[in-house]
């Protein structure tokens, strides 16, 4: 619990700052911001409008540099100090791996006046009832041996009907509304910077469709400040969290075909610690999505189950890795001829990589891919025919050839056969060793 003490001489301060803004309230001389705010109402609708609202980081700013220089402050200080629960984190690095922050008196008084600015519209009605409940929330964040953080990553592309999903490994998935698109844009500035309300971008607001998160309770960390370990949170975060979300991302293209993709994560963290955080993700994708993708609830236990298979291979195996990086690629291609090479490169790695001599591999290539997904000999045979079509039309596409109009209306099936033979070889052996093909031939 925090001393009375240490309340009293904060209610003062805090007291003091809010009769000072009342007075640049009354007068009109808040200083305000602009901030654009995106409203969505379908994909393709959507505006904004430009709002001003109270610069609340100049404010505190100020205000914490004029109170720091008052009689009152340094009481403040001293009971600071003398707290046993403030005592413990005062002019000490207190966090956990991943976040970390140097706590003086100050962030203390910031801490409680921001909460203030974010719980009420109007400084005016500011009372001891909303001070002890801002007092109350310190007191939870500190007086816990854990601090709650929680990742949040963008997916771009993918329709979501799934509410609060676990795919696996503590991650779930939740698809948007329109609503909450138009709040995580609108609440985040750093996300407003990734995707620009602007028609001429390739990487608009209405990319983003659904979020992946995880949420992890991480043990506090309390050290001298000059013992402190130099740590980048934003390294961390990609080193340990960003596999997590990008197992999930391959899991979703192997349920279906689908240009779904892994945008930036968010690190959120406790709200003593300042701001969020941002991991940017790889280059812009194309304009256009070449494969529309809607992930339903009947799809969900087979998303965690190639979740889980996933976890299961061996990255060692550089034909494996090549293979669903390849697919990983293709789907995200801007051409239907670019998907295509890729897919193959994905099938080729997975089928023919223990091919030494150069021979007739078309027709090894269609006699794997029938033998690996086909259950019954007329399946086996379409699926044969259907392999040997798509692996002529790659040699047309590699050597220049134009297509006729019958194979490029194949061309979406042939980048998809790149999928099924990831996903079967995925769940056959995830993966060790090659399939004996020869058993499977005669099996």
């Amino acid at each position: 619990m925090l001393s009375s003490k240490f309340k009293e001489t904060l209610w003062t301060l805090i007291d003091s700052s809010i009769g000072s803004i009342r007075t640049l309230e009354k007068s009109g001389a808040l200083p305000t911001i602009k901030k654009r705010m995106l409203s969505i109402r379908t994909e393709g609708s959507y505006s904004w409008n430009e709002n001003e609202f109270t610069n609340i980081p100049m404010i505190l700013n100020h205000l914490s540099v004029v109170a720091e220089k008052t009689t009152e402050f340094a009481e403040f200080i001293l009971a600071s100090k003398a707290d046993p629960m403030i005592g413990k984190h005062l002019e000490k690095t207190v966090g956990t791996t991943e976040t970390l922050i140097y706590l003086r008196a100050v962030n203390f008084f910031n801490f409680i006046l921001k909460l203030v600015f974010e719980t009420n519209s109007e400084i005016s009605s500011f009372n001891k009832q909303i001070f002890d409940k801002a007092c109350a929330e310190l007191e939870s964040i500190l007086s816990n041996d854990y601090f709650h953080l929680k990742y949040i990553a963008i997916l771009e592309n993918l329709d979501c009907e799934i509410k609060d999903g676990e795919v696996g490994g503590g991650i779930f998935i939740k698809g948007l509304s329109w609503e909450e698109v138009a709040e995580l844009w609108n609440d985040n500035s750093l996300i407003q910077s990734h995707y620009p309300f602007s028609n001429f971008f390739y990487v608009r607001p209405t990319r983003i469709k659904s979020v992946l998160y995880i949420s992890i309770d991480e043990p506090k960390i309390i050290v001298d400040r000059r013992n402190t370990p130099i740590i980048d949170p934003e390294e961390v975060a990609i080193n340990r969290i960003k596999p997590l979300f990008e197992r999930a991302e391959m899991a979703l293209k192997l349920v279906k075909i689908g240009s779904v993709r892994l945008g930036p994560i968010i690190h959120q963290q406790p709200s003593l610690f300042p701001g969020e955080k941002l991991t940017h993700s790889g280059p812009a994708p194309p304009a256009n999505p070449l494969f529309e993708y809607k992930l339903l609830s009947s799809d969900l236990d087979d998303l965690r189950t190639l979740f889980l298979a996933l976890e299961k291979v061996d990255p060692s195996n550089k034909a494996f890795r090549i293979g669903l990086d390849r697919y990983n690629i293709a789907v995200e291609r801007s051409t239907l001829e670019d998907a295509l090479l890729d897919s193959m490169i994905c099938c080729e790695a997975f089928l023919l990589n223990d091919i030494k001599e150069r021979g007739e591999l078309g027709f090894r290539f269609a006699l794997r891919a029938a033998n690996l997904l086909g259950k019954s000999s007329e399946e086996k045979r379409k699926i044969f025919l259907f392999a040997k079509n798509a692996y002529k039309i790659r040699s047309r596409i590699a050597h220049g050839n134009t297509l006729t109009p019958k194979q490029k209306d194949s061309l979406p099936d042939a980048v998809d056969l790149g999928r099924k033979i990831a996903r079967e070889m995925v769940l056959l052996n995830a993966p060790r060793e090659n399939p004996n093909w020869e058993e499977m031939l005669f099996s």
